[in-house]
């Protein structure tokens, strides 16, 4: 999978870095095709689905390998398409080889910005709310073809493969609206190998590249649900990218807008998963979120994984995660909804409650508590500038689990429920907007002391 094509020589040494560091696991972006937007066939035929959701719209497409080039919530495109590579896909490729051996769903580099995939369709259906693929895929290079020229004539520069289409069968089933939620998907994988791998199998179940607006990151802790901005750091000693915009970590990576307006990310219960984000939004405009498995030992048996997939605003994918968690489903959409905007409820009668109390020094001072499972801390949302949905600025999220005894005395529920949130550099003195998230994605209504 192509990264440095076209590049300069320090960026050349950067990837080779990476790749080294197992920071690019299946994958980098295309540079074949910077800036081109491949388009769908015309006219049906096997792989062209479409499925709709309540919310959220997903396409796959024939000339991509039946890999899904159409993901669109609130009026946005959220993938970038610019050549075989940079949809929501799976991919894996065997270490040490990397590209030199990388079976891909769309396509293989060779396919390029055009309008067919090497990839072999077998089977593809869609009806509410699933769709289901079965393809034999590509693989990224052709016989002979090298991939980055990061250190020729080191393992995984040529391609290992003898054939242009693999032998091995994936299989992905995609269930919108899972658990009742309108924001949430579930993303089965389930490949069977014609042989045994001879190396580490690293997985991306999936992969999503992302149009370039979405240029924010942060992670979300399954223990607390805390959401937490992810900041690019220093350059790099070459000068080329964000170094903070690389890497897995073991905490799932939302990907989103500035505002948070629109947001994509990716969950799995399974411990063994990392989650790699890659910022390249700044130099070939696009970001790249993966959900990432290094499997040893794999047998010709192959893997099934599941990943959940969550769409719509920072809270949204948020609260959508937090209801992945449980596992329990939810009831009709709540009338109305304050705040950010939320997953349906889930049968409860009561909205968080708490007050935005002011600004001690740089510190957002408060409390918030559901009056449903008072004992369990939820989290606050703190927009600046403007309310959520309508211009604010996401500054991250607060755990509202510090003592408050006055609130215990008032409200008459127990348990530890004020927050503080220390406001970012560059917001102080702005108008905040706090919201207190239902942590089964009920409505998230604006606190009391909030503009």
């Amino acid at each position: 999978m192509n990264l440095v094509k076209q590049l300069p020589r320090p960026s050349l040494e950067l990837v080779s870095i990476m790749v080294a560091l197992g920071l690019v696991a299946a994958g980098a972006p295309r540079a074949d095709a910077i800036g081109r937007r491949g388009r769908r066939p015309t006219s049906p035929a096997l792989g062209d689905l479409t499925l709709r959701g309540a919310q959220v719209e997903l396409g796959t497409s024939r000339s991509h390998g039946a890999a899904v080039t159409r993901l669109v919530w609130n009026g946005k495109q959220f993938i970038d398409n610019a050549d075989h590579g940079r949809q929501l896909q799976v991919a894996w490729n065997i270490h040490p080889w990397g590209e030199g051996l990388n079976p891909t769903e769309a396509g293989s580099r060779h396919d390029g910005a055009g309008r067919q995939s090497s990839t072999r369709i077998l089977a593809a259906s869609a009806a509410h709310p699933r769709l289901a693929t079965t393809v034999q895929p590509a693989y990224w290079l052709r016989p002979g073809e090298r991939g980055h020229r990061l250190n020729p004539g080191a393992q995984g520069s040529l391609a290992q493969n003898t054939t242009v289409v693999s032998p091995h069968r994936l299989q992905k089933i995609v269930q919108v609206d899972h658990l009742g939620n309108p924001h949430l998907m579930r993303w089965d994988t389930q490949a069977r190998l014609a042989n045994a791998p001879p190396g580490t199998v690293n997985v991306e179940a999936p992969t999503a590249y992302l149009v370039r607006e979405f240029s924010a990151f942060h992670t979300w802790d399954p223990r607390t649900g805390r959401l937490a901005p992810l900041a690019a750091e220093q350059a790099n000693r070459q000068g080329q990218f964000p170094q903070g915009g690389f890497g897995e970590q073991s905490l799932p990576v939302i990907a989103s807008t500035p505002s948070g307006s629109h947001a994509l990310g990716f969950y799995s219960p399974d411990r063994r998963v990392r989650y790699g984000r890659f910022n390249f939004t700044q130099h070939f405009g696009t970001a790249k979120l993966n959900a990432v498995w290094h499997l040893g030992n794999v047998s010709p048996a192959g893997f099934d994984l599941t990943t959940y997939v969550a769409v719509g605003t920072l809270a949204d994918v948020a609260a959508a995660f937090a209801q992945a968690a449980t596992g329990r489903a939810s009831a009709p959409p709540a009338a109305s909804s304050s705040g950010p905007a939320s997953a349906p409820a889930t049968g409860r009668t009561r909205a968080p409650i708490g007050s935005f109390d002011g600004v001690r020094g740089t510190v957002a001072l408060g409390w918030a508590l559901d009056p449903d499972d008072p004992a369990r801390p939820i989290m606050v949302h703190v927009y600046a500038g403007s309310p959520a949905g309508r211009g604010g600025v996401l500054l991250g999220a607060a755990l509202a689990n510090h003592a408050r005894p006055d609130v215990n005395r008032v409200t008459g529920f127990p348990g530890a429920h004020g927050f503080g949130f220390t406001i970012p550099p560059g917001h102080q003195g702005r108008p905040l907007y706090i919201y207190a998230i239902d942590p089964v994605g009920g409505a998230n209504p604006r606190l009391p002391g909030s503009p």
